[in-house]
């Protein structure tokens, strides 16, 4: 009896023991990528790379690379799932040329954009392939170009232009892709160029035009995207039909 009472308890610490080693490595977390080289450029450098790791006893793709002929990484697309996957884009000078989610292989979700220089170039938001929300412009010096507002990947609402020196250029509301309401404009010197009002993509009423000094030059009466009269112009302040 004694004897199998030892024998029972010998193997008693050795499974614990076998479970002491086994069961770390079952929750670890680190997980060992497996490289696989898809094609490859002229020059024998990896084109195309497709990176896997161990999920249960099945290999799962996580990332998909592909390289410019130097080796530099020119995209890295990180897989989620079957429908979800995050991109990155680099230049051959290895900066960021752009980021996202992708969903479906359509952007989706926050965006960034970038110059060759690393200076960011645009962001905004995605929803399923179509710019959405407000979306900011920079020129390639870092200053403000552009905010202008998206519904289902046209502008819709207020959108503004800046020049280059930060004066403002324009401002203006659009309505499903089309200029709607009051536009203004400014020369870059900050003083204002025209003032009038579209209709669903056609000037309409009186629009009223100046020039760099400030001077009115023009004032022009629309209907519906047809000049009707000018009320004024540089040479004349009598009303001519047009």
């Amino acid at each position: 009896m004694s004897t199998y009472i030892e024998s029972f308890s010998r193997f008693r610490i050795s499974l614990i023991l076998v479970l002491f080693v086994l069961l770390p490595s079952c929750y670890t977390t680190e997980e060992k990528e497996e490289k696989v080289v898809i094609s490859t450029h002229a020059n024998g450098e990896p084109q195309i790379e497709e990176v896997y790791q161990q999920d249960g006893f099945q290999k799962k793709k996580v990332k998909r690379i592909s390289y410019y002929p130097n080796g530099q990484e020119r995209e890295v697309k990180k897989i989620k799932d079957d429908t979800k996957t995050h991109l990155t884009a680099y230049y051959k000078n290895g900066q960021k040329k752009h980021e996202g989610k992708l969903s479906f292989e359509k952007r989706d979700g926050l965006w960034k954009f970038w110059y060759k220089n690393g200076q960011q170039r645009q962001k905004g938001h995605f929803e399923v392939g179509d710019k959405t929300g407000e979306w900011h412009y920079w020129y390639r010096n870092g200053e403000k170009a552009n905010i202008t507002h998206f519904k289902n990947g046209v502008p819709h609402g207020l959108v503004k232009g800046w020049f280059r020196n930060g004066n403002l250029g324009h401002k203006a509301y659009f309505e499903n892709g089309k200029e709607h309401g009051e536009w203004q404009s400014w020369h870059e010197n900050g003083k204002k160029l025209g003032l009038g009002r579209y209709i669903q993509g056609k000037k309409d009423s009186i629009w009223t035009f100046w020039n760099q000094d400030g001077e009115m030059t023009k004032k022009v009466k629309y209907d519906q995207g047809n000049r009707v009269e000018i009320l004024k112009s540089a040479n004349t302040d009598t009303t001519v039909s047009s």
